[in-house]
C-alpha cells in the first residue's frame, strides 16, 4: 500500500490538537472518508457538543511549468462546529477557533521527509457558516497552507 503523505500530515495536525487541555470538553476527530464508524461518531457529536474535525488536506496549487506534480501548496482544513445545545460555559466555537488559529500559525511540522510550517491561508483563512435556521449550528472552517514535496508515490509501501 502506498503511504499517503497527505494522511501523515492530517495525522500530525490531529496529534497536535487531540491532547490540548485548552480543548478539553470538546471532541477532536480525525475525519477519514469511508470510515463509517468515525463518521457516525462525528455526526453524533455535531448534534450534541462542540467538536473540532481535522479534515483531509488537499493540494491547492502545484509548481508551475513542471511536467509532473512535484511541489505543492496543501490546504490543511479544520472544522469547528458548535450547535445550539452546546454548553458554552467552557468556551464556544469562536474561542476554540481563535485558540487553534494562534496555536497552529507558524507551527513546524515534519511530514515524512518534509519539514514545513503551517501558515493561515492569505485569502479567507476563516469561513463561517451559520445554519441556525435548519441545523441549529455554527461552523467555522479554518484553512492553513503547507508547502509539501511530491510525487505522490515514490515506491514506498506500508
Amino acid at each position: 500500500m502506498i503511504i499517503s503523505r497527505l494522511e501523515l500530515l492530517q495525522e500530525a495536525v490531529f496529534e497536535i490538537l487531540r491532547d490540548r487541555w485548552e480543548l478539553s470538553g470538546k471532541s477532536v476527530f480525525l475525519y477519514r472518508p469511508g470510515d463509517m464508524g468515525g463518521m457516525l461518531d462525528i455526526d453524533v457529536h455535531k448534534q450534541t457538543n462542540l467538536c473540532v474535525i481535522v479534515l483531509p488536506p488537499v493540494p491547492v496549487e502545484f509548481r508551475r511549468n513542471w511536467p509532473v506534480p512535484y511541489d505543492a501548496t496543501v490546504a490543511v482544513r479544520i472544522l469547528v462546529v458548535e450547535n445550539a445545545f452546546t454548553d458554552v460555559s467552557t468556551g464556544g466555537a469562536l474561542g476554540a477557533a481563535e485558540f487553534i488559529h494562534s496555536m497552529l500559525t507558524g507551527r513546524r511540522i515534519q511530514c515524512d521527509q518534509t519539514f514545513g510550517a503551517l501558515m493561515p491561508k492569505l485569502k479567507e483563512p476563516w469561513k463561517i457558516n451559520e445554519n441556525f435556521t435548519t441545523d441549529m449550528r455554527l461552523e467555522i472552517l479554518l484553512t492553513f497552507e503547507f508547502e509539501m514535496s511530491f510525487p505522490w508515490s515514490d515506491g514506498k509501501e506500508k
